[in-house]
């Protein structure tokens, strides 16, 4: 080998190995999305705790787990609050009155909500609220029931952590 042969081949397989860790990342990636996003949904509507296939080994799941993001307003946060009165959970909403008054009008702060609603002298704003712990509690109890959650109404998901095990299977 020459050294100019030499030095093309160093040169080459540099490059292959930067191909090679790319394509690497690449299929790191794509193994997280199918353990942390597509199998455990799949996994989930099968009921199932394990697969067994005779190439790759046992898949099993594990810790399942339930997250869900308040949505602030919207057709989600409305589904959502929806939902917990439809399966009598209302006790996780709280509910929150603000009123506002200028100063001197200690007297009308002091009458009822009613009277205010009447007369309008006040901004009055009403909100309801969920803490985001009580609605994944609620979430998860419920689907570890077996119940039908509208996890994308609600903004909730719920899943199982997968892990791909590359043990062989006895007896083949």
């Amino acid at each position: 080998m020459t050294p100019a042969e030499a030095v093309q081949a160093l040169v080459d397989c540099r490059v292959r190995i930067k191909r090679l860790k790319a394509e690497l990342e690449l299929a790191e990636a794509e193994k997280k999305r199918l353990e942390e996003i597509d199998l455990p949904p799949i996994f989930l509507q099968a009921r199932m705790g394990s697969f067994t296939d005779s190439e790759t080994g046992a898949i099993a799941t594990k810790s399942l787990f339930a997250f869900a993001r308040l949505a602030k307003d919207g057709a989600k946060r409305i589904a959502m609050l929806k939902w917990l009165e439809d399966v009598g959970e209302q006790d996780a909403i709280k509910a929150k009155l603000t009123a506002e008054w200028s100063r001197g009008e200690i007297e009308i702060a002091r009458k009822a909500y009613e009277q205010l609603a009447k007369d309008q002298s006040a901004r009055i704003d009403f909100s309801e609220d969920v803490h985001w712990a009580t609605l994944q509690s609620i979430v998860l109890e419920r689907v570890r029931r077996g119940e039908i959650v509208p996890l994308d109404e609600i903004g909730a998901t719920v899943g199982d952590h997968v892990t791909i095990t590359r043990e062989p299977i006895r007896g083949i």
